[in-house]
């Protein structure tokens, strides 16, 4: 659960993040994404301090007096610095903190005592990764690193740069101009590891993406625009604001369906659409309709996009929107290799443990006989009920060639099925 934000002054440069596209609340153990959305309530803004009091759970309020903001607790006064900037967030598994910033440097403050949890020292403090990774990222002479709640340093390199990290305790970094994955788990960084050459944007994970009613056809593939020929490219672009997201914008054809990424691309004003698209297929070239269109490829209605097939495979866009990237690279088959069983999971809202909603063919988790609708009750003995997504698929994940013992329930029947992680090169999407 993200944290509950009251703000009450205008944020200045506070948080360094990147808009996200939408994230579903599901766990792959190869890819994972989750949907969340946070809320934030502003204080208005009087000369009665009773009216500019912001109040959490915690009963601790923050104060404006003379331009400043302050710390009060049942009425009373926990600090006597004004800030320029301060808001309590309040968290599940943590103690509310207070983050402030004084002219350009940013802190925190214990929400309850008002003493200091981190000195006021620091360029930039983004308090919503606690929740997510148990930790607190922080940039500091240009550099970002992580600290624990209580304000420690934690055990991790520090990097030039850091994405937003997903659900399931993975993030993207660079250092030195190399980009790496980082795995976190119970606040500790668990992993850090090469990224792959190729991040291509899919907005559905695999187990809630329409399958094709024909999955066959000449241009099955995933393409990427081409200013954007790998991960490193997408990741620069991100940094800089051309993309709303460090991946590669991209086309992925499964006979007549298509799965679109555009909406990462910053610059192209284009109209809303559907992530899943009809494709039409032919030797000469594409063309992508909306799924609810009368007639699908046989409609005379102008399609949203016509793309002509070139000579070395690619795509180039003859009919798109003005902005759009008119040629898109097709991406070899297999690109990665990322260890796992192979298998997408969900944890439904309101309920525990997690629950099997695609099973990758041919991956251990196939073979060793979890099927989709299987419920995992445990991992490894440790009862799954009070987990977290993120924890869940934390646990399963683990080294080649090791087992993990799943407790499977499927309809009335309680097994437990012991599978083998496995490192597994996989398509680009």
């Amino acid at each position: 659960m993200r944290p509950t934000k009251t703000s009450n002054a205008t944020r200045h440069n506070r948080i360094e993040s990147s808009p996200k596209a939408a994230r579903t609340l599901i766990a792959a153990l190869l890819l994972a994404q989750a949907l969340f959305t946070s809320c934030a309530w502003a204080a208005s803004e009087s000369t009665d301090p009773s009216a500019n009091a912001t109040t959490s759970a915690s009963t601790s309020e923050v104060i404006q007096r003379a331009g400043k903001y302050y710390l009060y607790r049942n009425g009373t006064p926990l600090n006597a610095t004004g800030y320029d900037d301060l808001e309590i967030e309040t968290h599940d598994n943590f103690p509310d903190l207070a983050e402030g910033r004084l002219d350009s440097q940013y802190g925190l403050l214990d929400a309850k005592t008002g003493k200091v949890v981190l000195p006021f020292a620091y360029q930039s403090v983004k308090i919503d990764t606690l929740d997510s990774i148990g930790l607190i990222q922080v940039r500091k002479d240009d550099l970002v690193s992580f600290v624990q709640g209580d304000g420690r340093p934690a055990k991790s390199p520090s990097y030039d740069a850091i994405g937003d990290v997903d659900e399931s305790g993975q993030v993207l970094a660079e250092r030195d101009g190399k980009l790496f994955i980082l795995t976190f788990s119970n606040g500790q960084l668990r992993g850090e590891d090469a990224a792959p050459r190729y991040r291509p944007s899919i907005v559905l994970p695999p187990g809630l993406r329409e399958r094709a009613t024909h999955p066959n056809g000449p241009l099955n593939g995933t393409y990427v625009a081409s200013p954007y020929p790998d991960l490193k490219t997408a990741w620069d672009a991100w940094r800089k604001g051309q993309l709303l997201e460090p991946a590669q914008p991209a086309v992925v054809v499964k006979g007549d369906i298509a799965y679109v990424s555009f909406g990462i691309l910053a610059g192209p004003q284009l109209p809303a659409m559907p992530n899943t698209l009809r494709a039409c297929q032919s030797q000469q070239g594409l063309v992508l309709r909306d799924t609810s269109q009368a007639r699908g490829c046989a409609s005379t209605a102008r399609p949203l996009f016509r793309f002509q097939r070139e000579a070395d495979g690619s795509l180039r866009c003859t009919d798109c929107d003005s902005g759009m990237p008119d040629k898109w690279l097709r991406l070899p088959a297999a690109t990665q290799s990322l260890v796992g069983i192979g298998i997408g999971i969900a944890k439904p809202v309101n309920d525990t443990g997690a629950l099997v909603r695609a099973v990758i063919p041919g991956a251990p988790a196939q073979l060793a006989g979890v099927k989709p609708g299987d419920r995992i009750t445990s991992i490894d003995g440790q009862s799954t009920a009070a987990m977290s997504l993120e924890q869940i698929t934390a646990l399963i994940r683990g080294q080649p060639a090791t087992t993990v013992k799943l407790g499977i329930e499927r309809e009335t029947k309680l097994l437990e099925l012991s599978v083998e992680r496995k490192a597994m090169v996989v398509e680009a999407d």
